[in-house]
């Protein structure tokens, strides 16, 4: 990680001996340079990273724009502050290291959030999943979503939705 902020610009040779040790304080630097430094609110990049956290396999922008509500032109400029965190493979998009994930959504041994402020709200972004995946259901389309085919019960809430919604879909 230290070598590519070195190689894109974003910290300087002098610098490296500053750099706190550890992944968690790695990520917090990095994140607390694009965002609080920067003056950039951080809630878009959140919303995005949240459904990333959670997404069970890399997704194209166009279903991440559908899930999030937003146009794709919003998620590609917080992909410009994070470009060596959201990598794309092919079309899709992905987190470049699952230990991102895991600082977004996991607790450190005190149980706060390991990721501060930059912790991700997890239960909003899987109702974000859940309402576009029933968005699906109702409009006849959950079957062109090859992510939906392989992962809808993941996003339902309960036992009783999926119930329903199986019993409908069968």
């Amino acid at each position: 990680r230290a070598l590519d902020d070195l190689e894109n610009g974003s910290i300087d040779p002098d610098d490296l001996a500053a750099l706190p040790p550890g992944m968690d304080s790695f990520y917090l630097d990095a994140f607390e340079r694009r965002f609080a430094r920067a003056g950039r609110d951080y809630a878009p990049a959140g919303d995005l990273l949240g459904v990333l956290a959670l997404a069970k396999e890399p997704l194209p922008a166009a279903t991440l724009a559908e899930i999030l509500g937003q146009p794709a032109s919003a998620l590609q400029a917080v992909r410009r502050l994070l470009p060596d965190f959201i990598r794309l493979r092919g079309d899709l998009w992905a987190f470049d290291h699952f230990s991102l994930a895991e600082w977004l959504t996991g607790l450190d041994d005190d149980g706060f959030a390991r990721a501060g402020d930059y912790a991700i709200d997890a239960d909003a972004s899987m109702e974000r999943f859940r309402i576009w995946a029933l968005r699906r259901i109702d409009d006849g389309t959950v079957h062109e979503s090859a992510y939906l085919v392989r992962h809808l019960a993941a996003h339902l809430i309960d036992n009783d939705e999926r119930q329903r919604v199986f019993a409908r879909l069968l």
